[in-house]
């Protein structure tokens, strides 16, 4: 139909795991809902108005021998000029539960993580609101949880920032909240990370407490000495 947008719905969606791992799924998503400009039609960088999903579950697993499950087809160079595909620009996204599995045998990190969002804007008129008027939704920050481990040692963290889409945009995410703990050690963050999609420059306030400064040698290379606790 010749609408303002083109409508997109999909009840679900699956990308199975390679035969070689006993994940039940790469991905499984349901109750998803698009709402896409005309522009991507004559080659233009792709809008979406909207972006929704119910339920997300992926399993990122990889093995001893590097073999990972996010990994398609053959790796192949990139060609010099060569330009990658261009991202979407998303004006709102609306995460109900995603749910991240990852198993990585090669780094020892395990991780259940689950997170949530919904912000931006659709730029679609409520019912029964004036015209012009957009639809905010009740905006929420994104949030994530996660629990795991880190070469056998218990691993969780939890973290909580706003304006997530303004950020991928080329923006700078500010008010950013995480908090985190590896065996004894514990640590917070509060700040901002600018220059996405490439982690240009991080600022903040960063404190670190613990036993020890010895637990620290669970990170690769790095080994200091046993001392009183500290902060």
């Amino acid at each position: 139909h010749l609408r303002p947008r083109i409508p997109v719905e999909i009840g679900s969606i699956t990308i199975a795991a390679p035969t070689w791992s006993d994940a039940p799924h790469f991905l499984s998503a349901e109750g998803i809902a698009a709402r896409v400009g005309w522009g991507v039609l004559v080659g233009r960088q792709p809008r979406l108005h909207l972006l929704s999903v119910q339920a997300m579950d992926v399993q990122a697993r990889r093995d001893g021998e590097g073999r990972a499950t996010w990994r398609f087809g053959e790796d192949e160079p990139e060609q010099p000029d060569e330009e990658g595909a261009a991202l979407p620009r998303i004006d709102r996204l609306e995460i109900g539960r995603a749910r991240f599995a990852l198993d990585d045998a090669t780094s020892g990190l395990r991780m259940d993580i689950v997170a949530s969002t919904r912000e931006g804007t659709s730029g679609e008129a409520r019912d029964g609101a004036p015209r012009g008027a957009t639809d905010t939704g009740g905006d929420a920050d994104l949030v994530a949880r996660g629990e795991g481990s880190w070469n056998d040692t218990p691993l969780s963290f939890e973290l909580v920032t706003p304006r997530l889409l303004e950020a991928a945009d080329g923006g700078k995410l500010e008010g950013i909240e995480l908090t985190a703990r590896l065996g004894k050690t514990e640590a917070s963050f509060h700040g901002s990370l600018d220059g996405l999609p490439a982690f240009g420059e991080v600022s903040g306030d960063l404190a670190v407490s613990g036993p020890s400064l010895a637990e620290l040698a669970l990170v690769r290379d790095l080994v200091l000495p046993d001392t009183p606790s500290y902060e």
